[in-house]
């Protein structure tokens, strides 16, 4: 499940989403450029 205040990001385009709101479901598919997005641990300041 996708949690509030996750970071996912796209490993193609690089495109970066965090989660508002929770889904409630067991699994997400977070998708973009046909591929699942990677979930952010923890990012570098930019």
């Amino acid at each position: 499940m996708a949690k509030k205040g996750e970071k996912y990001k796209c490993g193609v385009c690089g495109v970066k989403i965090i989660v508002d709101e929770e889904c409630g479901c067991e699994v997400c598919d977070i998708l973009c450029c046909g591929k699942q997005l990677e979930k952010v641990e923890k990012e570098k300041e930019e």
